[in-house]
């Protein structure tokens, strides 16, 4: 069992509001934000999101962006611990209006890559997706630090390296893979502008657009209140482009949906900091071998 496993059975124990005042408010507020860098970068993240929108990005316009953030980063906390509130709440509360699309651009038996950021619900729509049969998979660095979900959702997640072989053999047979899309653990850092400014942000969907000739679908799980909706932007297909190119319109539609509820992006790190940026993901790469 990893620390992250027991440390998630400890949490499942609690019952919902126990549970959230410990991940909510001494977590993520109190630990997490509470030291200094996190809270200058979470904050400086919205106001370069703001100010590129044009809006104004004062103290009293970050503050409730900030606020509703670190409430479904809690969230996203609890559900990766498969505490019952927050599994509950993927099978009963999300709408998905995208599905038409992604089943029509699945009957052209490419394989579809969903590209989906920290944003929102994420966490919660793929859960929903798994456990309602979609054939989806999803990538990361070590998949042991989720040992303790369900078997069904944990055999859609796979660990894999940097050639992608199960990714491109997933969608080879038509599958979905789906993908973080603002974050990159590949060995080799590609930026592209993202808020006006040169990101590290993730290329795996440009890559692996171009290896398998499958559309990238832009989804984006948005949380209204007591419920969310699940949405897509157009698809970007890569025949004709550039890896270059992938990643600029992958990250183009990620500014569009995050510059409208910019509250619902997850990150509290500074992705416009190269040199730390690559720091924190080699270490997180390291860090993965033991998680």
């Amino acid at each position: 069992m990893t620390a992250f496993s027991a440390w998630s059975r400890l949490v499942r124990r609690l019952p919902g509001p126990a549970a959230r005042f410990l991940l909510e408010r001494i977590m993520v507020r109190g630990l997490m934000l509470g030291w200094p860098p996190n809270r200058r970068a979470a904050r400086g993240n919205l106001r370069r999101v703001l100010a590129h929108a044009g809006r104004s990005c004062r103290d009293d316009d970050v503050d409730p962006l900030l606020d509703e953030s670190l409430r479904l980063f809690a969230r996203f906390l609890l559900l990766m611990a498969a505490h019952p509130v927050e599994v509950e709440a993927a099978r009963r509360t999300l709408d998905f209006p995208m599905m038409e699309r992604l089943k029509s651009l699945g009957a052209e038996k490419r394989g579809v890559i969903i590209a989906t950021p920290n944003y929102g619900l994420v966490a919660h729509f793929l859960w929903a997706l798994v456990e309602g049969g979609v054939p989806l998979s999803l990538p990361i660095l070590n998949r042991e630090f989720l040992a303790h979900f369900p078997p069904g959702i944990y055999s859609a997640i796979k660990t894999v390296g940097a050639s992608a072989t199960a990714a491109l053999e997933a969608l080879e047979r038509g599958e979905i893979v789906a993908t973080i899309s603002d974050i990159n653990f590949l060995p080799r850092r590609i930026t592209t502008d993202f808020f006006g400014a040169p990101a590290p942000i993730g290329y795996a969907p440009a890559r692996l657009a171009l290896s398998s000739g499958a559309p990238i679908l832009p989804v984006y799980a948005t949380a209204n209140g007591d419920r969310g909706v699940v949405e897509c932007d157009e698809p970007i297909r890569p025949q004709g482009k550039t890896l270059t190119e992938l990643h600029a319109a992958v990250a183009a539609s990620m500014q569009r949906f995050i510059a409208r509820r910019p509250g619902q992006w997850m990150v509290y790190e500074d992705f416009w900091d190269l040199r730390a940026m690559d720091r924190k993901y080699s270490l997180a790469r390291r860090l993965a071998r033991w998680s």
